[in-house]
């Protein structure tokens, strides 16, 4: 569920250029930018939290974290592949996926990459930009069902102390 990187070499204009896996259906951000999002398509929202939970689950058991969950790098694949690009890159996410109690600092956790998965579901299932820029917790009405909306939820808790983990989101109900 992680996006391959097939290479690394120099830029043009310094730095390093790296070459990755394409995935032909864009990025959770071009879902995100709609009006609708999603327009209520639980399944593809679910299918989406699933694959990507699977990746960060797999970075988490590693002590790795992502770093900048956001929806530009969920990335997607027409077939259905869904991937995490960007991980193990030092790269820092948008603002406004970044943790509450991460703000201002340079530390990373995995806490902080479930709150940006949160977000960037969030952002895609109602095609609102952020949860955090309405206030509170996120809260998906109709057509989600509760569980997808507590899948959410749980996942973008404001305090890192009540956040699901990857590991234990993969594990409800709706995504079994």
């Amino acid at each position: 569920q992680l996006v391959a990187v097939h290479g690394v070499g120099p830029a043009p204009k310094g730095g390093a250029r790296v070459v990755t896996e394409y995935l032909d259906g864009g990025s959770l951000r071009d879902i995100a930018v709609k009006k609708d999002g999603l327009a209520g398509d639980e399944t593809v929202l679910l299918h989406i939290a699933g694959e990507a939970l699977k990746g960060l689950a797999f970075l988490h058991a590693r002590q790795l974290t992502h770093g900048a969950v956001a929806p530009a790098s969920i990335r997607l694949g027409r077939d259905g592949r869904v991937k995490l690009a960007g991980a193990g890159f030092g790269l820092e996410g948008p603002a406004q996926y970044v943790a509450p109690e991460l703000k201002g600092r340079a530390t990373k956790t995995p806490e902080g990459d479930v709150w940006a998965l949160g977000q960037a579901l969030f952002a895609a299932a109602s095609g609102r930009f952020c949860a955090r820029q309405l206030g509170g917790e996120p809260k998906l009405d109709s057509p989600y069902s509760a569980d997808a909306a507590a899948l959410v939820l749980h996942a973008s808790r404001r305090d890192p102390e009540l956040r699901a983990t990857a590991a234990f989101l993969l594990d409800a109900p709706c995504l079994t």
